[in-house]
């Protein structure tokens, strides 16, 4: 009865502080208590209430050794396996906080490259476009890195016609992104996700609203089993986001000023990300969780 009235408890403690992701901490608490077979852990252990998303020394315990270390007799600890529906929720989460921080980061370094050509008369013809890409090629892995560290997962962005090596996807993930395309050519449904957008304003909408395709698998690697997840990425009209800036037509009049192309090409020799119209599949958020093995709650 005990182990009942504490998830609720979690459930409303996680979901109302900002900036968490309510179902995996409350995954880390159920999987300590449930695990331990007893009430093992209260908030404070793991987490500083004045900050409630410091690190502090016990998650990093619980990412290297789990639960076993704080429950009363270790002997008695068993993981907890996420069900199925809990796994492609928690990625869904995932996929949508590593959007919105990518998101916040670039408009961050255009807002500042705006305001740095306003300031300078002389520089009033550069193109704010190309004062801010050269950030872009560390900027998406560095937050994927990021969010792979502190979640445990493999998170990641990728595309069949790369612009960065660093996103080519493995044989699953190119096999889906295909689908995506043939789908998206066929006019399939999608699934609705709504994003915080950095940049709202009483004007400017608060979320921005996305429909995509999505695709799941399970696989295995050297005995460990993964949950696998893929989000499309489709190219947004110019009058929702500027994207095709710098993924779009480079012919005369289109959206790739010469100057932009030349950027591209200065940094990445053999870009394939180009030509790109609205409505196109550009490529895939994805999230690798390993699946821990154990008793199902």
């Amino acid at each position: 009865m005990k182990k009942i009235a504490l998830l609720p408890y979690s459930l409303v403690l996680f979901v109302a502080l900002p900036g968490t992701s309510a179902l995996a901490e409350i995954g880390y608490m159920r999987d300590v208590n449930t695990g331990c077979g007893e009430i093992a852990v209260d908030c404070s252990r793991c987490h500083n209430l004045n900050d409630f998303n410091e690190y502090t020394d016990n998650q990093g315990l619980y990412k290297s050794n789990g639960g076993q270390p704080f429950c009363s007799d270790p002997g008695t600890w068993e993981p907890v396996r996420l069900t199925n529906d809990q796994l492609l929720a928690e990625a869904q989460l995932t996929t949508n906080a590593y959007f919105e921080e990518l998101f916040s980061k670039f408009m961050e370094h255009m807002a500042a490259a705006t305001a740095a050509v306003k300031a300078d008369p002389d520089d009033d013809k550069v193109n704010p476009f190309v004062e801010v890409f050269p950030h872009c090629p560390d900027l998406a892995p560095t937050i994927a890195s990021t969010f792979s560290k502190d979640k445990g997962y493999l998170v990641r962005r990728v595309s069949n016609r790369t612009r960065n090596a660093r996103n080519t996807p493995d044989d699953w993930q190119a096999k889906q992104l295909e689908d995506f395309e043939r789908m998206a050519e066929q006019g399939k449904d999608r699934t609705t996700f709504l994003i915080n957008k950095p940049d709202h304003t009483d004007e400017i909408p608060s979320q921005l609203t996305t429909k995509e395709f999505e695709a799941t698998a399970f696989t295995n690697e050297e005995d460990i089993e993964y949950f696998n997840y893929m989000r499309s990425i489709t190219i947004p009209p110019l009058t929702m986001l500027p994207c095709l800036k710098c993924h779009g037509s480079i012919e005369e009049g289109g959206e790739v000023t010469p100057d932009v192309l030349e950027a591209i090409e200065g940094l990445y020799p053999y870009d394939m990300a180009l030509g790109y119209k609205a409505g196109n599949i550009r490529g895939a958020w994805t999230i690798k969780i390993p699946i821990v093995e154990g008793k199902n709650d």
